[in-house]
């Protein structure tokens, strides 16, 4: 990390460490050099892109970084969609973090050892947040921001030729090197009336204009299969895996496009959560702990699926329950989450 940017860092990471969801590292560049009184590339006169080229690459370093905990190290990482080496994945396990990679070596998936803390992204590129608030990238800036880098790149290299100033080599890779664009360029996007949501994953379908939009609203039924899938496949719920890849399987051939109002959702979640509440039990080696599943039904099923009604219910589960350290058998929610797949129209399909 250079002196340039730990100060930066810093103030990036003061300010993201209960977000759930990555952030556009672009607009914390230019949020920093906007705010911060003591940035030097402000002070130098530079602009954000060449900030943000040069986090990125200090990132890709993150267990490098000095004067951070693990848990601001991990939390930037995952924010920030960075790739992580294998040195600092074996950091977090010997530290107790449930920790999950995809192909690029970004971090999937990670939970604390009690649960407490569970985050979740499939870091699409065209999906990001900025101080909490949903973004959509496109590419009406792109231009604009990429030129902003070559004629920085240009000045600074006029500049050194007169004075014999030794440039950082981010300013060449902002100029020779491959541009990503989808991380450049942000518009914002909101979804009304609904929390943040992947947009390629997540269908809302309005019966009508008039009337809120949390009674109105339709969910479609491959999302809600594909998130209870992603559930199964976390917990090695093996057979509900099975389950829901089949149904997906099953109506992807059929091409039919089924929906479920919201009303009916908030019905199936208000059963699940009774029956997880009334089968706790004291917490095993075997059990999945209490916190640590109402968090993932409340990160990757009902916050996605948009249900306002649903998430306050969870909400409230997960803070009555703050203080217990109970657990709840496996076999429990591979059959709750199974019983609501048959609940929405997959009975035939899974006997």
């Amino acid at each position: 990390m250079g002196p340039d940017t730990s100060d930066v860092i810093r103030f990036i990471s003061d300010r993201i460490g209960d977000y759930e969801k990555p952030e556009s590292l672009h607009k914390w560049a230019e949020k920093a050099m906007k705010e911060l009184p003591s940035c030097k590339y402000a002070l130098l006169g530079r602009k954000s892109s060449s900030m943000y080229l040069q986090l990125r690459e200090d990132l890709k370093q993150v267990e490098k970084l000095e004067g951070f905990s693990l848990m601001e190290k991990l939390q930037l990482a995952f924010i920030f969609s960075r790739p992580v080496s294998d040195e600092f994945v074996q950091m977090l396990r010997d530290a107790q973090f449930g920790i999950s990679q995809d192909k690029e070596k970004r971090i999937s998936r990670f939970s604390t050892e009690d649960g407490s803390v569970v985050r979740f992204s499939d870091h699409k590129n065209a999906v990001k947040n900025f101080e909490g608030v949903f973004c959509r990238i496109g590419r009406k800036r792109k231009d604009r921001d990429v030129q902003g880098i070559k004629e920085e790149a240009a000045t600074a290299g006029n500049r050194g030729r007169r004075r014999g100033y030794q440039q950082e080599d981010v300013r060449e890779k902002a100029f020779n090197g491959p541009i990503d664009y989808d991380e450049l360029d942000e518009q914002e996007w909101v979804n009304p009336g609904f929390p943040v949501a992947s947009v390629k994953r997540v269908k809302m379908e309005y019966g009508s204009s008039a009337g809120p939009p949390s009674t109105q609203a339709k969910i479609n039924v491959i999302s809600l299969v594909t998130h209870i899938e992603t559930i199964a496949m976390y917990f090695d719920l093996d057979n509900l895996q099975n389950k829901a890849s089949l149904a997906i399987k099953r109506m992807k051939d059929s091409g039919e496009n089924k929906t479920l109002s919201v009303k009916k959702f908030n019905s199936l979640i208000d059963a699940l959560l009774i029956c997880i509440e009334e089968n706790r039990i004291r917490r095993n080696e075997t059990s999945i702990p209490l916190k640590s599943i109402l968090k993932h039904l409340q990160l990757y099923l009902i916050r996605p699926l948009g249900s306002e009604e649903a998430l306050e219910s969870i909400s409230q589960k997960i803070r009555e329950f703050e203080n217990e350290d109970d657990g709840v058998p496996p076999n429990l929610i591979s059959e709750s989450l199974t019983h609501l797949l048959k609940a929405v129209g997959f009975y035939n399909q899974l006997e």
